[in-house]
């Protein structure tokens, strides 16, 4: 892991700690768009002929296919954690998965956000009328996220903010974000910009889990702390960095509650 600890701590005069794991860069795979090919290969010397051409295609359709395979395995993989994560949830013996409006079962560690992402959903907030630049992230979450949850509960499926902007194509969390309920939610979303990668997909709380009744959220949080989606995201070999996002204005008053 690559520990980071942001933001604030610059306030006291602290360094930002950020000690280095070892490159594992992981690109997100869409399920919703191919890649687009090498310019270079698309516009064959006319030299070549159609021989040329004619491999070049097939080379084309092969990478293709490769892709589209990898896709349904993928999304397969994803199904079947999902609804063996949700039988072991019915049973009791673990954390309950959220649901796509399809039916999929989608467990913790595909409930990640990308960095543009949250700089939209931030956004969104600010330019709602019911926002407010004093906001906690606890009123955040009542005024934008908790809401939201409901809403589209009663309509299909139960997922977070995270898991609702990317439905199609769920995102595998290479990092994770840990903030204070209590903190400002300016602050901290602009911690985020400020120390989050750009080819960054983080587990945020706040975002990432369904932030449904309290029923609900015990159900999805389980009852055995090695079982809960944070351990789940942590443990996967994919995720890589922890971002603590400390506030010293916190640290006065004792109201710190990290998640």
């Amino acid at each position: 892991f690559e520990v980071a600890a942001g933001a604030n701590s610059a306030e006291t005069g602290e360094a930002f700690l950020d000690v280095e794991a070892p490159e594992a860069t992981v690109r997100p795979l869409s399920l919703s768009s191919k890649s687009e090919w090498d310019e270079e290969s698309t516009h064959a010397s006319e030299e070549l002929g159609n021989e040329s051409e004619v491999d070049e295609d097939e080379e084309d359709e092969s990478e293709e296919d490769d892709e589209d395979l990898e896709c349904v395995l993928r999304r397969r993989s994803i199904r079947e954690n999902g609804r063996k994560a949700a039988r072991q949830a019915a049973r009791g013996k673990g954390p309950m998965p959220q649901q796509l409006p399809d039916g999929t079962y989608v467990t913790a560690k595909y409930w990640g956000i990308t960095k543009p992402q949250v700089h939209d959903f931030f956004e969104r907030c600010r330019g709602d009328s019911r926002w407010a630049n004093t906001d906690s992230l606890f009123a955040l979450n009542e005024k934008f996220v908790a809401g939201k949850c409901r809403e589209l509960c009663t309509q299909a499926g139960r997922m977070g903010i995270a898991l609702q902007y990317n439905q199609e194509d769920p995102q595998e969390a290479n990092m994770l974000i840990s903030h204070a309920w209590a903190e400002n939610a300016s602050t901290f979303f602009g911690d985020v910009e400020e120390y989050m990668r750009n080819d960054e997909v983080a587990y945020i709380c706040i975002l990432a889990n369904y932030q449904g009744t309290p029923e609900e959220i015990d159900a999805q949080l389980g009852g055995d702390i090695h079982q809960a989606p944070f351990t789940e995201v942590i443990r996967n070999p994919v995720c890589r960095r922890l971002l603590v996002c400390p506030n010293e204005e916190l640290k006065r008053t004792g109201e710190g509650l990290y998640s």
